[in-house]
């Protein structure tokens, strides 16, 4: 029976520990909200990295390369975009590479680079990630990227989406922090209410983000899987 287990946090992951495993990523406000997004609207690809310093050097590099990220939120100076969905038009991305560097999500990626597969998940290809996950064959762990190396209710309310779908669908071997999370919201219908108390959320809503976060929190909105092939994540 395949297992699932969570991490709630980057900073707890062990790579080692991964080597075996399929990773689903998890930063639904907003890194993976836009791995997803600018995948769905063409982009050839998107790469991401840890360090600021580390986007630059990839556009010195490649000059057609496409900046986007944050620190704080805010839209890095130099960069082409935050790190808003919402700016991953097609009209933008479509046919580019966008290097994307961010607080949380893009540590996970960073520090599960020993697993057998990554792939990135959010409330807009919630679907599609389950299905993806059904039918592979490795264990599962759930990295919730958390928010400055803290507990997210976010990104645990995702995973508890995603854990309590495939268990209606396929038994697993739950490990108790997945047994746990899996008791965090029976019902669905109810993420938005659910949702309202999480510290990220109501940061990002302080700093005017409201269209961003209302787009982020719709389900099944978009039917792809970022798949991180070589460093870069594709479809």
């Amino acid at each position: 029976m395949r297992k699932i287990d969570i991490v709630f946090r980057h900073n707890d992951i062990i790579p080692a520990d991964l080597s075996n495993q399929l990773v689903v990523v998890i930063d639904v406000l907003r890194a993976t909200s836009v791995i997803t997004t600018a995948l769905a609207h063409g982009a050839y690809e998107v790469i991401t990295v840890a360090q600021v310093e580390e986007a630059f050097q990839l556009r010195e590099e490649n000059l057609q390369y496409l900046l986007a990220g944050e620190r704080n939120a805010v839209r890095i100076e130099g960069f082409d975009f935050g790190n808003s969905p919402l700016q991953m038009t097609r009209e933008a991305i479509e046919g580019r590479s966008l290097v994307l560097c961010t607080s949380n999500g893009t540590q996970s990626v960073a520090a599960a680079h020993q697993a057998k597969k990554v792939i990135a998940a959010s409330f807009l290809n919630m679907k599609a990630v389950e299905e993806y996950v059904l039918s592979a064959e490795e264990d599962l762990t759930i990295v919730c990227s958390g928010t400055n190396r803290k507990f997210s209710l976010d990104d645990t309310l995702a995973a508890a989406i995603l854990v309590n779908r495939l268990m209606l669908k396929m038994d697993f071997d739950l490990t108790d922090s997945a047994h746990f999370l899996s008791l965090a919201l029976p019902d669905e219908t109810k993420l938005r209410q659910a949702i309202k108390p999480c510290f990220h959320l109501n940061l990002l809503l302080s700093k005017g983000f409201d269209k961003d976060v209302d787009y982020c929190l719709t389900l099944d909105a978009l039917n792809v899987v970022p798949k991180l092939i070589q460093g870069r994540f594709v479809i």
